[in-house]
């Protein structure tokens, strides 16, 4: 006797939840942008500060320090 149980159509509120996340995906790139803003947004840290936080972001650190400076700029240029 088989315990799986027939598949069944969604809910409305299953299908509502899918609908309203899908909505907040961001793509790869500002993704990452905002990875790389959590490395360097918290003042001034040492190399190997950022660099574990890189790894723990899973941002490539030459990429963490290429994009730096632009990133940062424009969120603080965004904060007001």
């Amino acid at each position: 006797m088989s315990k799986n149980k027939p598949s069944q159509a969604p809910t409305y509120k299953e299908e509502l939840t899918t609908k309203m996340h899908a909505e907040f995906t961001v793509s790869d790139e500002v993704d990452q942008r905002n990875k790389i803003a959590c490395i360097w947004c918290h003042g001034e840290i040492s190399e190997a500060e950022a660099r574990r936080r890189a790894e723990s972001y899973g941002v490539p650190w030459e990429d963490a320090c290429r994009l730096k400076e632009s990133v940062m700029d424009f969120y603080l240029s965004s904060m007001g």
